[in-house]
């Protein structure tokens, strides 16, 4: 939070802390861990970065980081690319276009709850080490205290997303990792999410016209996790191509031949999962969508982050907001620079 903050308070001109929604815990005044420990719960805030004082519309991208807890560098990858967009505005051709030309929405922490059950596993008396905590603090039953990572509570946010919810790839056991809750977007983070998302991505092909290309498709959405070194789209439930399976390969190869990544669709590359946020994004919106699983573990040191996958991934985040305005159609080529 207070990073946020600490960027729109530095680049009011193009930075603006955006509080979308609240956590679980702060939606029911609080909840306490099995041990007495309390959380009063945390808003749940966006920064949205352009230069207002250039009219749109503008082409929107989205990078959501930290829905799974766990998977601790997502976060910080989230706000190199905000604190890079920012800082060298003015001072960098592609961060100032960007900038200038875009709409680009960075939302580093979806899951706050959650990242608060992993560093409470930091606590020396807990084991000095981050507990593997993947969902958020919702208690549909009790779970295993101290947590393990097939055992805790909570529901798994990225398959609560109401779009082909529970069909595959979940566990309806509610300690296990997978569970999706008891009903499509039963959770607030989710709800805040869809809300948000699904306004950020207003549809610009009436105000852009003719000039949008032929292929109407407009805007991308990133979702960064750990791990495994992927570059993945939809579908995550089936292993049948999405309709813009062709567009959507192209976009995700070309992501892959800056990070070096394997890429292929969610389902047939990974596992099968469902009522994720880029399927949401993707069947719900019709925005192109994708997931990267960076790195090779969920809570890598901390030196790694600057080491490799903040260099890994910086191109592939830069080509994303660049081709937003006509995704399919941009990543034909050729590039400009």
């Amino acid at each position: 939070d207070g990073r946020l903050d600490e960027m729109g308070a530095a680049y009011p001109a193009i930075a603006e802390v955006i509080d979308y929604g609240d956590s679980y815990s702060k939606t029911v005044g609080g909840t306490v861990t099995p041990d007495g420990q309390k959380l009063a719960g945390y808003d749940l805030l966006a920064l949205k970065i352009t230069n207002e004082a250039i009219a749109g519309p503008k082409p929107v991208f989205v990078l959501m980081a930290g829905i799974h807890a766990r998977e601790i560098a997502t976060p910080e990858i989230a706000l190199r690319f905000a604190d890079w967009l920012t800082r060298y505005y003015g001072r960098d051709a592609d961060a100032t276009w960007l900038v200038d030309q875009h709409e680009i929405w960075i939302l580093p922490t979806t899951n706050p709850d959650g990242h608060w059950y992993v560093e409470l596993g930091t606590q020396v008396d807990n084991g000095d080490e981050p507990w593997l905590w993947r969902k958020n603090g919702h208690a549909y039953s009790s779970g295993a205290w101290p947590p393990t990572v097939f055992d805790h509570y909570g529901v798994d946010l990225n398959r609560n997303f109401d779009f082909h919810w529970g069909t595959r790839g979940v566990q309806w056991e509610p300690r296990s990792q997978t569970y999706p809750g008891p009903s499509a977007a039963s959770e607030p983070e989710t709800q805040a999410l869809q809300n948000l998302l699904g306004s950020v991505f207003s549809d610009p092909r009436e105000a852009w016209g003719s000039d949008a290309s032929s292929d109407p498709a407009s805007g991308v959405f990133v979702s960064l996790h750990q791990h495994g070194e992927l570059v993945l789209w939809p579908w995550w439930d089936t292993t049948s191509p999405a309709p813009d399976g062709a567009g959507l390969e192209a976009i995700g190869r070309k992501f892959a031949s800056y990070n070096g990544y394997t890429a292929g669709p969610g389902a047939g590359t990974l596992y099968d999962a469902s009522g994720t946020a880029d399927d949401w994004t993707y069947g719900t919106l019709q925005v192109p969508s994708f997931t990267f699983e960076m790195g090779q573990e969920f809570t890598p040191a901390y030196a790694t982050v600057d080491s490799s996958l903040w260099p890994e991934n910086f191109g592939a985040l830069v080509y994303a907001a660049k081709i937003a305005r006509t995704p399919y159609a941009a990543v034909l080529g050729p590039d400009a620079n």
